[in-house]
């Protein structure tokens, strides 16, 4: 489940049309960039990406609430023993914002890239330590399953995953047979 919000045709021509103009077209908006006041994250977590992207050395900012839908209680509630022990918390990337122009990309190469062409085109800026960290890395917790290694972002997603024939039909002590030849 990505936070993401399309970005459509229209709502490019019609900043396009207005006097955001410059600012697409200077902070890199009409490459695939979405300004962070347009995601639709959790309001729980707006105060704290906002204030972490002002930050020069902060590098990762958290976008699901704790403990919030698909904590470890209700994954406990949910799933059997079994399955439980296999579920881990991993954190997924789902975006990296630019810390001069606030745009979000949805990787890491394309942020790197719109601030090599955009943002600091001229180099890092005047002021900064050694530990100025220029984007910031937005992460969501999901849960992985140890036996198949698919990652699900809620606890009712990873007990339909642990009903399902793809999990139940992987042993965790086997390795994948290899055809015979």
């Amino acid at each position: 489940m990505a936070f993401f919000r399309v970005v459509t045709p229209r709502f490019l021509a019609a900043a396009a049309n207005s006097a955001a103009a410059p600012f697409y077209d200077a902070a890199g908006g009409m490459y695939g960039g979405t300004p962070l006041s347009l995601l639709a994250l959790p309001a729980s977590c707006v105060p704290d990406v906002s204030a972490k992207a002002a930050l020069p050395a902060a590098a990762v900012a958290r976008v699901s609430p704790e403990p919030g839908p698909g904590s470890r209680d209700e994954l406990r509630r949910l799933v059997s023993e079994p399955d439980l022990l296999l579920a881990s918390e991993v954190d997924v990337d789902v975006g990296f914002v630019c810390k001069k122009c606030q745009l979000v990309f949805p990787a890491e190469p394309l942020v790197v890239a719109h601030q090599r062409a955009a943002c600091f085109a001229a180099g890092k800026p005047p002021n900064v330590g050694a530990d100025f960290k220029p984007f910031l890395r937005l992460v969501q917790r999901a849960w992985e399953c140890r036996r198949c290694r698919d990652r699900l972002h809620t606890a009712r997603e990873f007990k339909f995953h642990c009903d399902s024939e793809r999990h139940c039909g992987k042993s965790p002590n086997k390795a994948p047979e290899a055809g015979n030849n």
